[in-house]
């Protein structure tokens, strides 16, 4: 099992320098700094975003019905995989090991939309 992952490793970073990809030079030249200082400044400014938002919006009055910006796109990608159907997602589940990560992607989104929007039963059982 491991020499034919290792064989398969290998062939494919044969055929990526083919290509005039090579993997090894670009891992030794990765800078993981410059990554984790553009992950921070866009964490930086998804929380400035929501903190202006949130002002604007206790300052018109609005403050009750305020959803922060990062809950309302995971909210909305849930609500897109649930409508996979309508979208025309639903071929890509026919290919051959994606139903693993399609069951995945299922049990994800429905505990996204039961946490944003819970049933009845859940809502008594709560209070």
């Amino acid at each position: 099992m491991t020499s034919s992952a290792l064989s398969l490793m290998s062939q494919a970073d044969v055929s990526l320098r083919s290509l005039g990809f090579d993997l090894k030079q670009y891992f030794q030249s990765f800078d993981l700094q410059t990554v984790g200082v553009v992950v921070l400044v866009a964490a930086l400014g998804l929380f400035l975003f929501n903190l202006l938002s949130y002002a604007y919006a206790t300052y018109t009055g609005r403050s009750d019905g305020f959803r922060p910006y990062g809950r309302s796109l995971i909210t909305g990608a849930a609500r897109a995989w649930q409508d996979k159907d309508h979208w025309g997602i639903n071929d890509v589940r026919g290919g051959r090991g994606l139903d693993e990560v399609a069951g995945i992607l299922d049990a994800l989104s429905n505990a996204v939309l039961e946490w944003e929007e819970p049933s009845n039963a859940l809502r008594n059982r709560a209070l």
